[in-house]
C-alpha cells in the first residue's frame, strides 16, 4: 500500500510539472540536452556537471542584487582578472557551488549533528574560497607583471638611446613580453592606436592596480610630454632591480624548509630499513635459541 501510495504521488508530480512546464513554456529536456550539447562542443573541456551547475548560475543570477560598492569592487577585479563575467553572475556561481554541498546537510545530520556541522563549515569555505577566486588571480597576475617589470624598464632604458616614440618601445618589448603583461600590453596598445596615449597608459595602471607599474606609467607620460628623464629610468631599474633580488631571496628562504622536510623524510626512510633488518635478525636469532 505504502509503495503505491509513493508511486501515484510521483505520478502526480510527473503530471503538475508537465502541466507547468507547458503553461510556463519551458523548453522541452530534448531541446535543454541539445542546448548543453552545443556548450559542450564549443568548450570541450566543460563537463556536463559544470553545464548543470552554469544553467543554475544563470537563473539565480536573474534574481541577485549587488550594492553599488560591491559591484564597482568585483567590476574592478573581474576586468583586472581577465574574465568575461557579471558581479551577478560571480556571486551565483559561488552561491550554487555552496548550495550543493548544503544540499548535504539533512543527509548528514542523519548520520550525526556533528557532520552534519562539518558539512555546514565546508560550505561556508568553499562560498568563501570560490568568492576570493577573483582577488586572488588579479594578486596571481599583479605579481606575474611586477616580476617582469625591471625587464621592461632595462628595456625602455636601452631603447631611449634611439626612440622616444612610446608606443615604438611599447610595441618591441610585447613579443617577448610575459602572457600577463603581454595581454595588457596587447590592451593598452590598441587604445594608444585609437585614442590618446596618457589616457590609454592610465587606464592600464588601474587594471592592474600596482604602485610600481604606476611609476613606469608615469615615466611614459614624462616622455610622452617629451621630458628629458633619462636618469629617472636609471634610478627606477635599479629600484625594481633590488625588488626583483629581494623576491629571489624570499623565494631562496623558502626553500631550505622544503629541503629540510624532504631530507627528514628521507631519513625516516634509511632508519625503517635498518629497523626492519635489526628486527628481522633478532627474530631470527630467538627463534634459532628456541
Amino acid at each position: 500500500m505504502t509503495f503505491l501510495s509513493f508511486y501515484i504521488g510521483l505520478l502526480l508530480g510527473v503530471g503538475c510539472y508537465l502541466v507547468l512546464a507547458d503553461l510556463l513554456r519551458l523548453p522541452s529536456v530534448a531541446a535543454t540536452r541539445a542546448a548543453r550539447q552545443i556548450k559542450r562542443r564549443n568548450n570541450p573541456s566543460v563537463g556536463m556537471l559544470d553545464l548543470w551547475l552554469s544553467d543554475l548560475s544563470e537563473w539565480l543570477t536573474k534574481h541577485l542584487h549587488v550594492d553599488a560598492y560591491r559591484r564597482a569592487q568585483l567590476e574592478v577585479d573581474i576586468a583586472s582578472a581577465g574574465l568575461n563575467l557579471t558581479p551577478e553572475r560571480h556571486l551565483a556561481n559561488c552561491i550554487v557551488k555552496a548550495g550543493i554541498v548544503v544540499l548535504l546537510v539533512p543527509f548528514a545530520w542523519i548520520v550525526s549533528p556533528a557532520f552534519a556541522l562539518l558539512i555546514a563549515v565546508v560550505a561556508v569555505l568553499l562560498f568563501v574560497n570560490e568568492y576570493r577566486k577573483v582577488s586572488v588571480g588579479v594578486q596571481k597576475k599583479r605579481k606575474a607583471i611586477e616580476r617582469e617589470l625591471p625587464r621592461l624598464v632595462a628595456n625602455i632604458s636601452k631603447l631611449l638611446i634611439h626612440t622616444r616614440n612610446v608606443l615604438e618601445i611599447l610595441d618591441r618589448y610585447r613579443p617577448g613580453a610575459g602572457p600577463e603583461l603581454r595581454a595588457e600590453l596587447d590592451v593598452t596598445l590598441a587604445d594608444m592606436r585609437s585614442g590618446n596615449h596618457e589616457i590609454a597608459l592610465t587606464r592600464m595602471e588601474a587594471r592592474i592596480g600596482s604602485a610600481m607599474v604606476g611609476d613606469v606609467t608615469r615615466g611614459l607620460i614624462a616622455l610622452i610630454r617629451g621630458d628629458r628623464n633619462d636618469l629617472y629610468w636609471a634610478s627606477l631599474s635599479v629600484k625594481l632591480s633590488e625588488y626583483g633580488r629581494q623576491e629571489l631571496k624570499a623565494e631562496a628562504q623558502k626553500a631550505p624548509k622544503k629541503v629540510h622536510w624532504l631530507s627528514s623524510a628521507l631519513m625516516a626512510c634509511f632508519l625503517l630499513i635498518y629497523i626492519e633488518v635489526f628486527a628481522v635478525v633478532i627474530v631470527s636469532t630467538l627463534g634459532n635459541l628456541l
